[in-house]
């Protein structure tokens, strides 16, 4: 990790958080300008549907969220040390292309629906590579909450009844977001 931090790597170790804050506005006004969403039916996906007058709402604001993410990143591919939590912030890297992606293939174009599903494996992926990589560095607390960020993600989401697709997604943004903010607070700490 850097150790003594200049003020624009400050603001970039908070793309994290600021990626998921834009995902979150983003949902939040796409399900206010469409009412006829619902969490019990639909995917988060249906609010940028192809077919869907304002699916640009849902499609851009993701893409400014994966933007956000591919810097966040490159930043911590460029901050770690350890070989495991560089291998996950690369496979986060190839995550935050795929959710990118999902905003230039929106809902009704081929390839969206595998683009969705690698971006939230690939991401809980990462949380438990860089969880186990700060086990292993010293950093035990935000390791470990990490890893059972990871282990709730990846044991729950496919266990629970989720009355949709769109409330076992709202469930994985939320450990992605907690995620985001353990490591800020290990970015502003170290």
């Amino acid at each position: 990790m850097v150790w003594i931090m200049p003020w624009f790597v400050k603001v970039i170790c908070s793309f994290g958080v600021l990626a998921v804050i834009v995902g979150w506005v983003t949902i939040a006004v796409a399900v206010a300008v469409n009412p006829w969403f619902s969490l019990e039916e639909n995917a988060l996906s249906d609010l940028g549907a192809i077919n869907l007058r304002t699916n640009y709402i849902f499609n851009w604001g993701i893409a400014i969220a994966a933007i956000l993410g591919i810097i966040y990143s490159v930043y911590l591919i460029m901050v770690f040390n350890e070989k495991l939590a560089n291998v996950g912030s690369t496979i986060l890297l190839i995550g935050v292309i795929h959710l990118l992606l999902i905003a230039l293939y929106p809902k009704g174009m081929q390839p969206h629906m595998i683009l969705s599903y690698d971006f939230f494996m690939l991401t809980g992926i990462t949380i438990a590579l860089i969880g186990v990589s700060l086990l292993t560095s010293g950093k035990r607390a935000h390791g470990a909450i990490s890893v059972t960020l990871s282990a709730m993600g990846f044991t729950l989401t496919p266990i629970l009844p989720w009355p949709s697709i769109g409330a076992a997604e709202i469930f994985a943004i939320t450990i992605i977001t907690l995620w985001t903010i353990v490591m800020l607070h290990l970015h502003l700490r170290y």
